[in-house]
């Protein structure tokens, strides 16, 4: 992960931050972001004796995305979003649209996420 990370900071600029390149830097953060969440079964634990710890909810779907359960992942920041949408200055949101970001537009997940997301953001 960090030699990939070093390769797309060395490349040309106009390479690096193509929009071809956007999944790749979305990939890299998420997989940072996974190994330092925690493990999925305490956390998972964590969630269902304290459904409003959005911290421990939050990491979970980190670790979820980390673990290749990506729409496990997104059904947890739903969840998030669902409960308070302003918890940590709009955090569930924001990493939705970095997995939505990370996949192809049209892979079921994104289209589905988007979909939900939308409807709990005009409900």
């Amino acid at each position: 992960m960090d030699q990939a990370e070093a390769i797309l900071n060395g490349a040309p600029l106009e390479i690096s931050q193509g929009p071809e390149i956007e999944p790749i830097h979305a990939q890299i953060e998420l997989a940072k972001q996974a190994r330092d969440a925690g493990p999925i079964n305490d956390l998972a634990v964590l969630v269902e004796k304290k459904p409003d710890d959005h911290d421990a909810r939050f990491k979970l779907a980190q670790s979820l995305h980390g673990a290749g359960q990506i729409e496990e992942a997104v059904d947890q920041l739903l969840e998030l979003f669902k409960r308070d949408r302003e918890w940590n200055d709009g955090a569930a949101k924001s990493q939705l649209f970095i997995i939505f970001e990370a996949l192809e537009p049209n892979n079921t997940i994104v289209l589905n996420g988007r979909r939900k997301l939308s409807s709990l953001i005009f409900a």
